[in-house]
């Protein structure tokens, strides 16, 4: 049996602004190859937030 090779693999992510804000704590995420994930979530819950911080942007 074959273990899917994972293509993203985010443990732990935090984000400050300001060296103050807490925005992001603790986020992590795995998507193995071949299949699609989404990050779902309400007005300011942090999604682009999280997809930058994986850019580094």
């Amino acid at each position: 049996m074959n273990t899917p090779t994972t293509v993203l693999n985010v443990n732990g992510i935090e984000v400050i602004y300001n060296h103050v804000i807490l925005v992001l704590k603790g986020v992590s995420l795995q998507v193995p190859q071949g299949q699609i994930a989404a990050i779902l979530g309400g007005n300011g819950a942090g999604k682009t937030t999280t997809l930058r911080a994986i850019s580094n942007l």
